[in-house]
């Protein structure tokens, strides 16, 4: 199930717990500890901490000042290997 969780964070490209947990059919409150899982285990690393409202002009996101993004997240090698998507990888934990 974390495989899948990743998977579809690699797709979206971004983590929106009602989209997944739609997608899934997983009780959003799951998705969140899975999220938080896959952080520990080192298979997503945050390169985002969260907006204020002085952020919006610099940020990647591009998402508008009315998003309120809490986090965001990229693959890490570990994490891509886990999926099979890095070179030579196997996809096994």
């Amino acid at each position: 199930m974390l495989r899948e969780v990743l998977r579809q964070i690699l797709q979206e490209g971004a983590v929106i717990y009602g989209d997944i947990s739609s997608r899934l059919d997983i009780p959003e409150p799951l998705i969140r500890q899975m999220v938080w899982e896959l952080e520990r285990l080192g298979y997503l690393k945050p390169v985002f901490q969260g907006c204020s409202e002085h952020t919006c002009a610099g940020c990647a996101m591009k998402c508008g000042s009315d998003t309120a993004l809490n986090k965001a997240f990229v693959l890490t090698s570990k994490g891509k290997t886990f999926l099979g998507t890095a070179p030579g990888s196997q996809g096994a934990l």
